[in-house]
């Protein structure tokens, strides 16, 4: 396999279906997602890459075909912002920081940002959660919290996944601290009959798309088959409605951000999702779940041993699809909950003195069991300090 970058530059707005049914009767609009999921991606490339191995390649469907396709790998897919100084990379808001906002003399919006701790409870205290030592997520502050970006710049990620907190004595507008929420933009679709060249009665149906206001592309890294050969630049169409993207290939084209800095005097990581995870465990991979008696779990692939200490996770999302490996012409993927990009671990070290080294060994790996949905670019991680005095 060979990497490559492929920059996706959005020229209409994306329909990102959200899997819930639309067309019956009282039920004329679909819901929508506010960011590609790595599947819409990945399926996209897979699509294009068949095209340029042979124009007929998807005309007859074979396992073979299909099978091979899938080894096309998504490695790395988050948003950058086209700004003058460059691409700014952004990645996913994190769960464990919460927004408020901040009064400004000139009414400006400004936000506080807030980190969340995990935290024992008090004897007199208890809940129904039944792991032992499991520690709860906590802030202690009683203003109403404000909407938050939906993606940081790096820069202020880095320093979240460092110290655990953002440093500003005035706070971050919205745009400083990275992507705002895009626009929505409604199409209102409607049948025509091919007799009358009239619009049929009841056949109508509303889509949502997204703009954003930023100049915002898709950053992404693809590894190909080594026999692979793609042109610099290209067009293609992405998510429902089949919405027109650019593409531009080059084998470095974004600077991939490495490790921060990781402290010698921390018992524990936090494990932050860049992209959305697919887990056997449900809200957690199999592999990770605490178990009754806190004892400790050996990473896969590693002799690294770790536990599960807390979470804070965002409510899940639907994960659907097209399966062409299912019948003549392909069948609908059977639904499946996904964990929303930004959701953080607490795991506490059993080797202390190894954390630099474990959290190398985590970096960018896929937290997913299942070796498609790696393939897929689900599950992957960023890694950060925790159980330590910042």
């Amino acid at each position: 396999m060979k990497s490559h970058d492929l920059d996706i530059i959005p020229r209409d707005p994306l329909v990102l279906r959200d899997g819930r049914p639309f067309g019956q009767s009282g039920v004329a609009t679909t819901g929508a997602f506010l960011w590609p999921r790595p599947g819409t991606v990945i399926g996209m490339v897979r699509s294009y890459i068949g095209k340029c191995r042979d124009t007929k390649y998807f005309d007859r469907p074979c396992a073979e075909h299909i099978q091979e396709i899938k080894k096309i790998r998504l490695e790395a897919f988050t948003p950058y912002l086209d700004e003058k100084q460059g691409c700014q990379l952004c990645y996913p808001a994190p769960a464990d920081a919460i927004a408020f906002p901040v009064s400004t003399q000139d009414n400006s919006e400004m936000l506080d940002i807030k980190p969340i701790r995990p935290t024992t409870l008090d004897e007199d205290e208890g809940t129904d959660i039944s792991h032992t030592d499991w520690m709860y997520p906590w802030i202690n502050d009683p203003r109403k919290p404000a909407s938050m970006p939906l993606f940081w710049r790096w820069d202020y990620m880095k320093e979240w996944l460092e110290k655990g907190s953002l440093s500003s004595s005035r706070g971050f507008s919205p745009k400083q601290l990275g992507i705002v929420s895009p626009e929505e933009s409604e199409r209102t679709h409607i049948a025509i009959d091919k007799k009358t060249g009239a619009t049929e009665e009841s056949k109508l149906f509303t889509s949502s798309g997204i703009e954003f206001s930023q100049p915002v592309g898709i950053a992404t890294r693809i590894g190909l088959a080594d026999e692979d050969k793609v042109p610099e630049r290209d067009m293609a169409v992405l998510g429902a409605d089949r919405g027109l993207v650019g593409l531009r290939w080059a084998k470095k084209r974004f600077e991939w951000p490495t490790l921060p800095r990781i402290y010698d005097d921390i018992m524990g990581l936090r494990l932050i999702l860049r992209t959305p995870g697919l887990f056997k465990g449900g809200w957690v991979p199999e592999w990770l779940k605490p178990s009754l008696n806190g004892s400790w779990i050996t990473a896969p692939g590693t002799d690294y041993q770790l536990r599960l200490r807390s979470a804070c996770i965002p409510r899940w999302h639907a994960c659907h699809g097209w399966d062409m490996s299912i019948g003549k012409n392909g069948a609908p993927k059977a639904l499946r909950k996904m964990i929303p990009a930004g959701a953080v671990f607490f795991v506490e070290l059993a080797d202390p003195a190894s954390a630099k080294e474990i959290a190398a060994t985590l970096w960018d790996m896929s937290m997913c069991e299942d070796e498609q949905d790696i393939r897929d670019g689900f599950g992957r991680i960023l890694v950060g300090n925790w159980l330590r005095t910042y």
